[in-house]
């Protein structure tokens, strides 16, 4: 019995040593055979497949837990690595040799870097790091594709971590279109994975990070194999936007001078529905100037986009709400009569053929549906200049406030605008209206509204336009627009205040009218100028354009009413216009008939709405007409005063009919006028007014009389004499119109 017990004890001590032998040689192999053999070959095939020196630390090696771990990796010249890390470890699971599944517990990396540089070959530098390796058969690729399809090998990872990676990029490729390289670093990346495979998988990997320092970014996914599912949540704090700024330059006339953007995303990926997405997101401090003149073109503290939803499925597109805080807009019209905005982009020419043409038109899918709830506005404000001439325009509006809503391309129903705002702070403006964003052409209405507007702020256009500078004068402008089925009817509406014209201004583009005629003509007793302006055009035709188009409309209606004075002002007040520039009087009648009185009287009401209209009076008296009638009225004063004298000398009531006759007579004489003998009284009575000798002062006379009888009754109604004005008489020798009445013209002037 003790032998049988002591060969057993025996045999178990022999086991246990020969146990302890494997286990020994099993750690030597792991601890030691393992890294050496591993750290030699991974020397030794290094130049065979690196193009760049590949500096190995050590290697170390757990064989019973199975970890294998890289130390101090770096690729490239000394001081001069393109990449490498610190360490590296993975962990197997000893279940791996059981089962057909690779079950990996851990693999973490620790400072991971690398220098990517995109070169002006279009190639990463990275690329050449590794040498290129032999072409492959078709019929090795065959088998590769083969076995790869074919196998069954599962991977598992429980756990994957990167901690503090640094990774900086350059792209050079970039800088021969924009001059500048794009640069930028990413640092303190960790990545953190959990229940990571192949073909099946349902885990989640976590991604925080830095951009140049400042800017932050997350990222939480979760993915589903075979299921081909993707959940994300992603956040962007403080991103620079100037980053961007080279892959602008070749494309347009804009430099990113500052600008900050932060965003929040959901993103949900289905092999069936494609992609959704919800998020906010926010830009602040944006500046962007226009590169060649280093102006500012728009400026906003703050803009947010909350509510974004996009449907990769449905191709919708919705947003909640556009806030702009503080927006700052410059908008000029340059030297060339081009806008500023218009011009930042830069032309690039491109030609397409018939295949890329067909391309293009054969990738065409249905347009994307946007729904936006507002845009609104916060303390905005805008900078117009107009540079197209000198010494130019600039004017600003401030305190920009207002929303435009329901901006949908899928819905009936209108946008609608509602801004409000001030030009110099002391003038409101509006802006309403509502428009079909489908078909803007067909249904829309915009109205504008500037009240108390200094025109002193216009005199650049009034110099350009009318030749004169604005001295003083307030504005209040309304401008509504429709458009239906592409015809755009407008009505313009302006009522100016105390307009009063400044120097007059050399301009080759000054409309060659009577403007302070005009002006006078319009303004009325309160100073006002009230002016309805319509328009209309139809928005297809290629020629149309909108202000030339205003203009030409203005300067037609000061055309007329310069040109028919008299018009304008029967218009006013009902009156008949050839009545009240003229008046007529019968042949050698100094006095205003009852029905010429009538258009006086409208004249009056007239003027007196137009205080800065003067009125010039012209009499008349005709050789032909108005001469017998003069010649008449001579004889018969000189005929009464020779009577009177006589009849003192006689001491005679009445004269016989000789001596009477012989009175003529001796006024005959002393006129030098021959009385034929055989005439008798009243026969040589009409001789001696056919030969009464011509008096151009008596006909003046008749015809000074006639204008200061104009001008009696016209006080008399009310209107200051001191804006009536008779003027140098004129004695033609016959009428000058076809009527029976000789007429007496009447003038309008201004101050």
């Amino acid at each position: 019995m003790d032998c049988v017990l002591y060969q057993t004890i025996k045999n178990m001590r022999r086991l246990l040593v020969l146990l302890a032998k494997v286990l020994a040689g099993y750690a030597l192999v792991g601890f030691a055979v393992v890294p050496a053999a591993l750290h030699f070959a991974a020397s030794q095939a290094a130049p065979k497949f690196l193009s760049v020196p590949m500096q190995l630390g050590a290697v170390l090696f757990n064989p019973f837990t199975l970890r294998l771990s890289l130390q101090s990796i770096k690729l490239g010249e000394s001081k001069e690595h393109v990449a490498g890390f610190s360490e590296f470890s993975i962990d197997l699971a000893w279940d791996s040799v059981i089962n057909r599944e690779l079950h990996i517990q851990s693999i973490k990396l620790k400072k991971p870097f690398a220098d990517v540089v995109l070169q002006n070959n279009d190639k990463i530098n990275l690329s050449s790091v590794v040498k290129a390796s032999k072409k492959k058969s078709s019929s090795d690729s065959d088998n590769e594709t083969a076995s790869e399809g074919t196998s069954t090998l599962q991977v598992h990872l429980d756990q994957l971590s990167v901690q503090q990676a640094s990774f900086s990029f350059l792209d050079q490729l970039i800088a021969l279109e924009s001059g500048t390289p794009f640069a930028a670093k990413i640092s303190k990346l960790d990545i953190y994975g959990t229940d990571l495979g192949w073909p099946n998988m349902d885990g989640e990997i976590n991604v925080s990070g830095r951009i140049n320092g400042d800017s932050t970014f997350s990222l939480n996914n979760k993915l589903a194999l075979p299921a081909m599912e993707l959940a994300a949540k992603a956040s962007l704090q403080n991103i620079d936007l100037t980053l961007i700024q080279p892959y602008l330059t070749p494309f347009v006339f804009v430099e990113l001078e500052n600008g900050k953007l932060t965003t929040k995303l959901d993103l949900t990926w289905t092999e069936q529905n494609g992609a959704a997405l919800s998020s906010d997101l926010n830009i602040s401090q944006l500046n962007v100037k226009d590169e060649r003149d280093q102006s500012s073109i728009i400026v906003l503290r703050k803009l947010d986009l909350s509510g974004i939803q996009y449907s990769q499925a449905k191709n919708t597109l919705a947003i909640k709400e556009i806030s702009l805080i503080e927006p700052v807009l410059r908008v000029a019209i340059e030297s060339n009569l081009q806008i500023n905005l218009a011009g930042l982009l830069k032309q690039k020419k491109e030609t397409l053929t018939r295949e890329k043409t067909a391309q293009v038109q054969s990738t065409e899918t249905e347009p994307l549906t946007f729904d936006i709830g507002k845009i609104s506005i916060q303390k905005g404000s805008m900078d117009f200049a107009d540079r197209s001439f000198s010494p130019g325009f600039v004017t600003p509006i401030n305190n920009l406030n207002g929303e435009i809503s329901k901006i949908s391309s899928a819905s009936s129903s209108p946008t609608t605008l509602a801004i409000t705002g001030q030009i110099d702070r002391y003038s409101p403006v509006t802006i309403n209206g509502q428009v079909d964003i489908s078909a803007p052409l067909e249904n829309s209405e915009f109205k504008l509204a500037f009240d108390s507007v200094e025109l002193t702020t216009l005199t650049p256009y009034a110099g350009r336009f009318a030749g004169y500078t604005i001295h003083k004068g307030r504005m209040d402008l309304e401008l509504f627009y429709r458009l239906q089925n592409s015809e755009l009817f407008a009505q313009n509406s302006m009522l100016l205040e105390h307009l009063t014209l400044g120097e007059k201004v050399d301009s080759d583009e000054a409309v060659d009218l009577p403007i302070r005629l005009a002006i006078a003509l319009l303004k009325d007793r309160d100073g006002r100028i009230d002016i309805k302006l319509p328009v209309k055009g139809n928005l297809n035709n290629p020629e149309f354009e909108l202000g030339p188009l205003i203009r030409m409309a203005l300067i037609n209606m000061l055309t007329n009413i310069v040109s028919a004075p008299f018009d304008f002002l029967a218009s006013l007040v009902g009156g008949d216009a050839s009545e009240m520039q003229a008046v007529g009087f019968s042949q050698g009648v100094d006095s205003i008939a009852p029905h010429q009185k009538k258009a006086l009287d409208s004249l009056v009401s007239a003027l007196r709405d137009r205080p800065e209209m003067q009125l010039e009076v012209m009499g008349t008296a005709t050789v032909k007409e108005d001469w017998p009638l003069v010649a008449e009225a001579l004889l018969e004063q000189v005929w009464i005063n020779e009577l009177s004298a006589l009849k003192k000398q006689t001491d005679t009531p009445s004269l016989p009919e000789k001596e009477t006759l012989e009175l003529l007579k001796s006024i005959a004489q002393k006129q030098q006028i021959d009385i034929p003998e055989a005439l008798k009284y009243q026969e040589a009575r009409e001789f001696m007014v056919e030969s009464w000798p011509y008096d151009e002062g008596a006909l003046r006379s008749l015809a000074i009389r006639r204008a200061k009888g104009i001008k009696d009754y016209l006080t008399e109604q009310g209107l200051e004499a001191e804006r009536v004005f008779i003027l140098d008489v004129q004695t033609p020798k016959e009428n000058l119109t076809e009527e029976s009445a000789i007429i007496s013209k009447l003038e309008l002037t201004s101050e």
